[in-house]
């Protein structure tokens, strides 16, 4: 009887939908009981039940929610449930997103007390992104530039390509620091938390206060002495500006050993994509060791900031579509919005659900030749171009996430500082890879240079995969109205 009602059992499937898009599913159907695997649910929650039950009776360590023994009840349920649930959930993003709220939970039945031990977890994942940091921005700006060619070769259409990539790409940002500093999201977190917070992390926000920063000083340090010595310090802006005039002296040299220093950094970069996916395979861990910290030293009210902030890196994206695009479109190509996207998606689709500029490169050539009518010399150059360096979604989405970390933490962001985002961020969004989640590394790198703690990763990464796969929409879409620009400018010269 037992075994006919699990073969029932193991057929069923939760989902979760989001927008009518699967966001989180868990398949039954996967799931082989073992042993092995009911043991480890088991011995899972009798750990977490006899640490709070241990810690509740015998110390003052724990919060006084409940009686101890509805506490241990609660810590049982929580450990073999939540191993239960991670063993289902077979994608990344999944446990990520279940990890987030089990790490809440954690935070909020154990208190900050014992917290405190499981964040140094937390602290080594974020020391695993910042290590890829350098070399992967290094090589994927200097090979963005060094794939363009002679720069007087990519010739009229290049120019105007890469001059609207960056405009639009600035206009994205300045939308999300605009939205940001309007909406105030992080002021959603108490001021009796941030206060914690500010004291915790209070040497780094007093450097920073301390440091006096003018434009003239920005330009001024922009230039590297040493570039080794920029990277081994994770300056960041200088080590972009190293990696694009590299890239543009290497143009200059003979094509025999442009290429082996091509192949070189496409080795490097191709390597440093690996390291990021292998380092995200332990984002699960890393993100309920942060998570649980947080929360248990802000509270539970650190979700509806977090609402807040989805709500307007959304709002920004539908700004920059209505706003940016329905203007640039209507002026530049002759093209209403509604028919644009009614044309695009396919397009749409595919990105929103890859979560992959590359991916939807295919996809995006085929919508430009035989729906949109652009010429094939046209898209076939703007577009992987496009994927590689125009990320206008991810410009906006690293704007809006680096603002409120700053609020959630207290940190106060200058006119300066908001000028360091803005080129930081588009510079980010030029060398960010067309995979799933880049953009988490290059926040870090933003995080780093602006002295923002970056365990405030922890508390957006688990709404990253549904904001990426918006986000990728943008992105996709705006290679598609750059060909539809370039397109019609190009015609009006033939005529004329």
């Amino acid at each position: 009887m037992f075994q006919a009602m699990w073969q029932k059992f193991k057929a069923v499937r939760i989902l979760f939908h989001w927008q009518g898009f699967r966001v989180l599913e868990l398949e039954f159907k996967e799931f082989r009981v073992s042993a092995k695997k009911i043991l480890c649910i088991f011995l899972c929650g009798l750990a977490l039940a006899a640490l709070y039950a241990v810690f509740s009776r015998f110390t003052n360590m724990l919060p006084c929610y409940v009686q101890w023994i509805w506490g241990t009840v609660a810590a049982f349920l929580l450990g073999s449930g939540g191993m239960f649930l991670f063993l289902l959930a077979k994608e990344l993003y999944n446990r990520i997103l279940l990890t987030m709220v089990l790490g809440a939970l954690f935070g909020c039945l154990f208190g900050p007390n014992i917290c405190t031990w499981v964040a140094p977890l937390g602290e080594m994942f974020i020391r695993l992104l910042k290590m890829v940091v350098v070399p992967l921005v290094f090589a994927s700006l200097t090979l963005g530039v060094l794939s363009l060619g002679d720069i007087k070769k990519v010739g009229r259409i290049g120019s105007k390509a890469l001059l609207y990539f960056i405009v639009t790409t600035m206009l994205a940002i300045g939308i999300g620091l605009v939205l940001t500093d309007f909406m105030r999201p992080g002021n959603y977190v108490s001021q009796e938390s941030k206060q914690k917070f500010e004291a915790e992390y209070q040497q780094k926000v007093k450097d920073k206060a301390a440091t006096p920063v003018s434009l003239r000083r920005i330009i001024v340090e922009i230039v590297p002495a040493n570039p080794v010595d920029a990277m081994t310090r994770g300056d960041m802006l200088q080590v972009i500006v190293f990696a694009l005039l590299l890239g543009v002296m290497l143009t200059k040299i003979a094509k025999e050993r442009q290429e082996v220093i091509y192949k070189a950094l496409d080795g490097l970069n191709e390597a440093m994509v690996h390291m990021v996916m292998a380092v995200m395979q332990v984002a699960p861990l890393g993100v309920f060791a942060l998570m649980a910290d947080t929360v248990a030293k802000a509270g539970a009210e650190i979700f509806k900031a977090l609402a807040v902030y989805a709500l307007t890196v959304l709002c920004g994206f539908v700004l920059h579509i209505v706003v940016v695009w329905g203007i640039a479109l209507r002026l530049l190509a002759g093209m209403g919005l509604c028919e644009f996207l009614q044309k695009t998606r396919e397009v749409i689709l595919v990105a929103f659900t890859t979560s992959s500029s590359n991916a939807t490169l295919p996809v995006s050539l085929r919508c430009c030749e035989e729906t949109l009518k652009i010429r094939k010399e046209i898209s076939s150059f703007v577009i992987p171009l496009g994927a590689t360096i125009n990320m206008n979604g991810t410009a906006l989405y690293l704007a809006v996430a680096s603002t409120f970390i700053a609020q959630v933490f207290n940190v106060p962001l200058s006119l300066s500082d908001k000028l360091t985002i803005l080129i930081l961020t588009t510079f980010a969004a030029i060398g960010t890879p067309g995979i799933p989640s880049a953009s988490i590394v290059f926040l870090a790198m933003i995080l780093d240079t602006l002295q923002i703690p970056a365990i405030g990763i922890a508390i957006v990464l688990g709404l990253d995969r549904i904001l990426d796969m918006c986000r990728t929409v943008l992105n996709v879409l705006g290679d598609l109205t750059a060909a539809m620009y370039l397109h019609a400018s190009e015609n009006k010269r033939r005529i004329l």
